[in-house]
């Protein structure tokens, strides 16, 4: 009964597969940052995507399959050079291009990911749609995706949203040049909706999508700190540090 599910699976998503061959990837223009906003150049980075175990468990349960395809949507060939749909619980991403701004108290900006394609496929219904071009916007605190299906492709739409990392030392490191930050995505509704439409389904709502882990790097010999206003509060940990020095010092000397 297994290999009956994978063996409908891997027909369903090679055909949408070979409808997509012929639909190109949107090239990807460098994000800009708002007007009037300083901004730091993005130099590489990566992103790793871990998603919901809650999520997969309600996929393989309707009997939904999700897959990593190639970066251009094919299905992928194993050794032997029979194709085949590995399944996916995570994945890491590489960043492309973008930039960071400082927004009050949080990072801003825009980042595009390395070619990437999941697919989905409802074995049932016989029906698939794919994700590629991952991107997100931290101002927004959004990612997004292209979604395509035996349609063509349908457009951009919101994955999910999350937290955007606070403009402070714990997620700006301004001696590496590097924000790193954590947070879980919660399925945009929007999404929603469409994937049930397009799938046949009525298993996926608002809830946990993925968890987002990314190390961002900045392009070297820019002082971030002064780039993204981040407030280092050097007088207060100076002062902090020659307090704590004088007690110790005091303890030493036998004083009280």
């Amino acid at each position: 009964m297994q290999s009956k599910r994978i063996a409908t699976a891997l027909v369903t998503t090679t055909a949408l597969a070979a409808t997509l061959s012929a639909v190109p990837t949107a090239a990807a223009a460098e994000p800009t940052p708002p007007t009037g906003q300083k901004s730091v150049k993005v130099d590489g980075g990566i992103v790793k995507i871990s998603l919901d175990a809650m999520l997969l468990e309600i996929l393989k349960l309707k009997g939904l399959v999700l897959t990593q395809l190639t970066p251009e949507c094919q299905v992928p060939k194993a050794a032997d050079g029979k194709p085949y749909l590995p399944s996916v619980t995570q994945f890491t991403l590489g960043i492309t291009q973008g930039s960071t701004t400082g927004e009050a108290n949080k990072v801003g900006g825009k980042l595009d990911f390395s070619g990437t394609c999941l697919g989905l496929t409802n074995i049932k219904k016989k029906t698939a749609v794919v994700l590629k071009d991952l991107k997100t916007d931290l101002s927004a605190g959004s990612i997004s995706a292209t979604l395509a299906s035996e349609k063509g492709v349908l457009g951009e739409v919101k994955l999910g949203t999350y937290k955007p990392p606070a403009l402070d030392a714990e997620h700006v490191d301004h001696m590496s040049n590097t924000i790193e930050f954590a947070s879980p995505v919660t399925v945009d509704a929007s999404l929603a909706a469409k994937l049930n439409s397009e799938l046949g389904a009525d298993v996926i709502s608002g809830g946990p999508l993925f968890n987002l882990q990314s190390v961002i790097s900045l392009e070297n010999g820019v002082d971030v700190a002064a780039a993204l206003g981040l407030k280092l509060n050097a007088g207060a940990t100076t002062g902090g540090l020659v307090d704590g020095l004088s007690k110790t010092l005091g303890g030493l000397l036998g004083r009280r």
